[in-house]
C-alpha cells in the first residue's frame, strides 16, 4: 500500500505503480487532478481525505479505477456531491462516506451508478432527509449504516427523515 502525505499530487505521480492496490491519500493535499487516477488499473482500495479548500469533488473523479471495490471518502469541507463522481465504479462493493457537515442534502440518484454495492455507511454527516428513491438502485445492498450529525446517532438526532419511498 501507499500512504501519501505531500500537498500537491501531479497526473504522473503514480504513473509507474499501476500495481498500487491500495492507496491513502491525506488531507495536506492542496491540488488534485480528476486524472491522477489514470494509472492506478489495479487499485483495490482508496481512502481519499478532501483538500482544504474543495467544496466539491470532479465529475468522474473515480473513473478509470475497474478494480475498485473499496472507496472511503472523508470530506469535511465539501459542500455539495454530485453522483457523476461515481461513474466508472461497477464493481465497487463498500462505501464510507464521512465528515460531510457542510453538506446536508444528496440528489435521488446519488448512488444511481453503485449497482454492485453491498456496504454503504454515511457517518458524522448532517443530512436532515432522505430524497425519494434514494436507495432505489441498491439491489445489492447488505448493510446500510447512517450517522448524522458529528458523533451522533439517528435515534438522537429527531431532524433526520426519510420521505416515505426512500426504503422502496
Amino acid at each position: 500500500w501507499f500512504n501519501n502525505h505531500n500537498t500537491v499530487v501531479y497526473q504522473e505521480t503514480y504513473e509507474r505503480l499501476s500495481n498500487l492496490e491500495f492507496l491513502q491519500l491525506d488531507p495536506t493535499l492542496q491540488y488534485f487532478s480528476s486524472k491522477n487516477f489514470e494509472s492506478l488499473i489495479k487499485l483495490k482500495e482508496l481512502c481519499f481525505t478532501t483538500p482544504m479548500g474543495l467544496t466539491s469533488l470532479p465529475a468522474r473523479i473515480f473513473n478509470g479505477l475497474p478494480q475498485l471495490k473499496t472507496l472511503g471518502i472523508w470530506g469535511n469541507y465539501l459542500e455539495t456531491l454530485s453522483p457523476e463522481i461515481f461513474d466508472g465504479l461497477s464493481n465497487l462493493t463498500w462505501l464510507r462516506i464521512a465528515g460531510l457537515e457542510k453538506t446536508n442534502y444528496l440528489p435521488a440518484n446519488f448512488f444511481s451508478n453503485l449497482t454492485n454495492l453491498q456496504s454503504l455507511f454515511l457517518t458524522d454527516c448532517d443530512f436532515k432527509t432522505f430524497p425519494e428513491g434514494i436507495f432505489n438502485n441498491l439491489e445489492q445492498l447488505k448493510k446500510l449504516e447512517i450517522e448524522v450529525g458529528p458523533h451522533s446517532f439517528p435515534c438522537e438526532n429527531p431532524l433526520i427523515s426519510f420521505h416515505p419511498e426512500t426504503f422502496s
